[in-house]
């Protein structure tokens, strides 16, 4: 064999273990511990909602978040978004319920879609609000292997509704 040849040889052996180690770096998709850890985070979200539980929402959402509500400008960053939510837990009664309908997984992102029902009724008094909707979110893998809410879409099924007490 020529130096030429065994040259061509060792490239592609070097190609070929850069290739394998590449591919097995990349956690499999819809990994079943990937999935467990998003249910959880909507588990976890739904609780703060109606405990108030600021905290808890806290560590829900990447530094990098966007949350684009109906009707509303878009908020950036975890920083406003936990104002909103402060606000939201300090004047108002919550509860909320999510229902999954799908969580894709590949690699370090994954996708959530799902539907909620969710009360509110201001704290100070006044009448309890209805709303229905659903929404479409992204999460990333953060270093420490845990997942985080980078981008939340969310829409009403139908305009709340102020309910009769």
């Amino acid at each position: 064999m020529g130096k030429r040849t065994h040259f061509m040889w060792m490239v592609i052996g070097v190609l070929a273990l850069l290739l394998l180690t590449s591919c097995a770096s990349v956690p499999p998709a819809n990994d079943p511990a990937d999935i467990a850890a998003i249910d959880k985070i909507w588990a976890t979200y739904a609780a703060a909602v109606t405990t108030g539980d600021v905290a808890a929402m806290d560590g829900l959402w990447a530094e990098d978040a966007i949350k684009m509500a109906p009707n509303a400008p878009v908020i950036k960053g975890k920083a406003n978004i936990m104002a909103r939510v402060q606000k939201n837990f300090t004047t108002n009664i919550n509860t909320m319920s999510i229902r999954m309908d799908e969580t894709v997984v590949v690699g370090d992102l994954a996708y959530s879609r799902g539907s909620y029902d969710q009360t509110t009724k201001p704290s100070a008094g006044g009448p309890t609000t209805k709303l229905a909707g659903k929404f479409l979110d992204i999460l990333e893998r953060q270093a420490d292997g845990s997942w985080k809410i980078t981008r939340d879409c969310f829409n009403y099924d139908a305009a709340p509704v102020q309910i009769a007490e």
